[in-house]
């Protein structure tokens, strides 16, 4: 079975007013048809009536937190220590990645064989230039010492 309705702001407004004037719960529920039970849950405390205490364990980064860590994040490619000392975070690396996947705006993509084998080739040719740019310097160099 489900819960009953909440007490409209009418209903509160009767149940505090015939308290106040020292109504009893039972002409209270007679007047307003709703059970005691709930006429005395609002009573014990009117003003958080129907509000959700927050349940489970508190984060350790806070919204505005996750929002740094974003920030950061979206700006360069940091590796999570580096997040973690520029925001001055006392957090685990975990968390910091926890905060980066829940937000979804940052999303690693998967490398393709085609595309390891391009990377691959690129940093052989980028380790062959600076070979023959060093050979070529050295060899400058030397024509300049000789002359």
């Amino acid at each position: 079975m489900g819960r009953a309705p909440l007490h409209t702001v009418a209903e509160q407004a009767h149940i505090s007013v015939m308290h106040q004037l020292g109504s009893s719960l039972h002409m209270i529920f007679r007047y307003v048809k709703k059970s005691r039970s709930a006429i005395r849950s609002y009573l014990n405390n009117p003003l958080y009536y129907g509000k959700k205490k927050s349940t489970g364990r508190p984060r350790k980064v806070t919204s505005r937190d996750e929002r740094n860590i974003i920030r950061v994040v979206s700006n360069s490619p940091k590796s999570i220590n580096d997040i973690r000392a520029e925001l001055n975070l006392s957090v685990c690396k975990q968390i910091v990645h926890n905060a980066i996947t829940r937000s979804g705006t940052i999303v690693r993509q998967n490398i393709t064989r085609n595309h390891m084998k391009r990377r691959s080739q690129l940093v052989h040719h980028e380790t062959l230039c600076l070979l023959s740019n060093s050979v070529e310097w050295s060899l400058a160099q030397d024509e300049i010492l000789n002359k």
